[in-house]
C-alpha cells in the first residue's frame, strides 16, 4: 500500500483515471491512502495517524519543501528507511538552523550536510534526472 501526505488537495484527492487504471489491473485498487495534511512530527508522533507512520517500510519525500526535516526526524525517531530529495531551504524561516555555532544553515549544501548530521548512517546520493536531485538516505 501507498500513502501519499500532501496537503495539496489535488483533484479532491483523487487519483488521475491512468492511475486508477493501472492499480485494478494489478489487483491494487485499495493499495493508495491520500491523507490532506502538512507531514509535521506532532501530526505523525502521536494520535490517530502515528498508526499509519507506523505500518510503513519507508518514508519518502521528494521535493517536500518545509516537510523535509520533519520527515527526516520522525523517520529516525520512528526507526523507519527514509529517502528525501530537498530542494528548498527556508532559511528565513527556519533561522534556528546550523552547521556549527553561529554558522547558520542557508544553502542546499548546507541543508543536507545539516541532515546528515542527526545520524551517521543518512547516506547521500544524485538520482539520475535533471534539477534538484540530491537524495538523503537510510538503506
Amino acid at each position: 500500500p501507498c500513502t501519499l501526505i500532501d496537503p495539496a488537495l489535488r483533484r479532491g484527492g483523487a487519483l488521475k483515471s491512468w492511475q486508477r487504471r493501472a492499480l485494478r489491473k494489478r489487483g491494487r485498487e485499495e493499495a493508495f491512502e491520500h491523507f490532506p495534511v502538512s507531514f509535521e512530527e506532532k501530526t505523525f508522533r502521536s494520535g490517530s495517524n502515528q498508526e499509519v507512520l507506523r505500518s510503513a517500510s519507508v518514508v519518502v519525500g521528494l521535493h517536500p519543501d518545509e516537510a523535509t526535516e520533519a520527515i527526516v526526524d520522525v523517520a529516525l525517531a520512528e526507526k523507519r528507511r527514509f529517502a528525501v530529495v530537498p530542494c528548498c531551504v527556508f532559511a528565513e524561516r527556519f533561522n534556528h538552523r546550523e552547521l556549527s555555532p553561529g554558522v547558520p544553515v542557508r544553502t542546499l549544501n548546507q541543508f543536507c550536510a545539516y541532515l546528515r548530521a542527526k545520524d551517521p548512517r543518512i547516506q547521500e546520493d544524485m538520482l539520475d534526472f535533471e534539477g534538484r536531485n540530491k537524495v538523503l538516505y537510510i538503506p
